[in-house]
């Protein structure tokens, strides 16, 4: 319950409207464009070599150094997506402390608020991210395979 100024008002966590700042909106830009990036180097690495095709470019050293170039950049979207995800739940944490004192929220209703206000922005930062790093495995694989 929260004390205003005609008396006691009560606070349902359920109706908890969350408000995203801009810098999540930016994040979840960025989040779609390491997405269409990856899916691009995949789909013009598999123009070049279809799957299961990957006979054609078997002594492409060209091939293969797109191969490795591809799967550094993709290392270095997996590191940037991991750390922007940093850098905004840390800008979050700030805005729901602030909130949450303000409210003179006590008890498991602040671990439940910080986590009903965290979980979308962790599930589509480790989703993308996993989709990059299995990008990027799959592009190793491609690349083992080659140097056999």
């Amino acid at each position: 319950m929260l004390q205003g100024e005609e008396g006691t008002v009560q606070w349902d966590p359920l109706t908890f409207e969350v408000h995203y700042p801009m810098i999540w909106k930016i994040y979840a830009l960025f989040l779609l464009v390491a997405l269409f990036v990856t899916l691009a180097k995949l789909i013009k690495l598999w123009i070049a070599a279809p799957p299961f095709r990957l006979r054609q470019q078997a002594n492409s050293s060209a091939y293969l150094k797109r191969l490795n170039e591809s799967r550094t950049s993709l290392k270095q979207w997996m590191g940037c997506a991991l750390i922007g995800w940093g850098i905004v739940a840390t800008q979050g944490t700030g805005e729901i402390s602030e909130r949450l004192l303000q409210a003179k929220a006590t008890g498991t209703i602040v671990i439940l608020s910080a986590a009903y206000y965290f979980s979308p922005l962790l599930l589509s930062g480790l989703t993308v991210v996993l989709l990059i790093f299995l990008a990027r495995w799959y592009l190793l694989a491609r690349v083992q395979w080659l140097n056999q």
